[in-house]
């Protein structure tokens, strides 16, 4: 046990025992049982006080030192607080930054979304323009005649550009025919209706005249019918089929009037053909002529051929002789 009396008659300092270890008052015990320094120092017999003392002069000398460390690297430190205090200012405005930066992409984002969103949209109206440039490009295509066509079927010349264009406007007359009752509440077909009316008026004048003109032209004997035929009517046959298919009142007469004219030119020729026959000599043969007879070397009266004979009766004679004659057939 420790003795806790101060007896300064035995000469030891308070918290001694008699046997010369020190003690200590109980109400340290708590609190130092547990401590293997305190423990240790005990167990050696260490002076507390003294102990104590070198303790404090350590703390010092420490304190001291510490001081001085501080003190040269007061600089440093003061440097390394400025440095931290302007780390905390770059970090500060990195999050400024990090921050607007986040607020820009929610931003984008949504732009992103917006133009996801126009886009499907755009392409919707593509394909549906699309769609709709396909059905109206064909029924455009059907309908709608250049001026240039227009200004060729009033006033152009007949040829064979003429005949092209006559084509076209022949098929877009056929085009409105046929889709007329399904397209019926277009604008465009009740407008175009009548201007390819009037054209197709305008180019079966023209072409009947045209056909009347070259079938006229047949009248004259001198005139021939086989050209004409095929450098106009073959070469043109689309413009009497025009006028058959758009306007048949003057196919009719064009037919007519060929049909009149061929007769009269075919009349003509043929009859100018017989009266030119009719004025050809030939010898009749009579009961008198031997069929199969050879020809005598020298007939004389009306079968002979001297000179005699005038040149009529020679003629006649030659032609005679040569009814029946076999000649150098026999």
């Amino acid at each position: 046990g420790f003795d806790t009396t101060d007896d300064p008659a035995d000469g030891a300092g308070p918290g001694l025992g008699v046997a010369g270890e020190q003690q200590l008052p109980p109400r340290f015990l708590p609190d130092v049982e547990h401590d293997e320094l305190v423990r240790d120092v005990l167990t050696r017999g260490v002076d507390l006080q003294q102990h104590t003392r070198q303790i404090d002069q350590e703390l010092r000398e420490l304190e001291d030192a510490q001081l001085a460390s501080y003190e040269e690297h007061e600089g440093a430190l003061v440097e390394l607080d400025a440095e931290i205090h302007g780390c905390g200012a770059v970090l500060e405005n990195m999050e400024q930054l990090l921050t607007s930066f986040k607020t820009s992409l929610g931003s984008i984002n949504q732009d992103i979304q917006t133009l996801q969103r126009d886009s499907a949209a755009m392409s919707q109206q593509l394909r549906n323009r699309a769609a709709a440039e396909k059905q109206l490009g064909r029924l455009v295509q059907g309908l709608v005649v250049s001026p240039e066509t227009v200004r060729m079927i009033c006033d152009g010349e007949v040829n064979e550009a003429y005949q092209e264009c006559l084509l076209d406007v022949s098929k877009k007359i056929a085009y409105m025919r046929v889709h007329s009752r399904q397209h019926r509440r277009l604008r465009a077909f009740s407008e175009m209706q009548p201007e390819l009316e009037r054209l197709r008026l305008k180019a079966s004048a023209r072409v009947r005249d045209f056909l009347l003109d070259k079938t006229n032209a047949l009248r004259a004997l001198s005139t021939n019918a086989h050209v004409v035929q095929s450098s106009v009517f073959l070469k043109y046959r689309f413009l009497n089929h025009f006028l058959i298919e758009r306007h048949p009142e003057a196919a009719v007469e064009v037919r007519d009037t060929y049909i009149h004219i061929m007769r009269q030119y075919y009349l003509d020729h043929f009859g100018a053909y017989q009266r030119g026959l009719a004025r050809l000599e030939r010898a009749v043969a009579d009961r008198a002529d031997v069929v199969g007879a050879e020809e005598p070397a020298k007939l004389g009266g009306l079968f002979g051929s001297g000179k005699a004979a005038g040149a009529t009766g020679a003629a006649a004679a030659r032609d005679r002789a040569s009814v029946f004659s076999l000649g150098a057939r026999a």
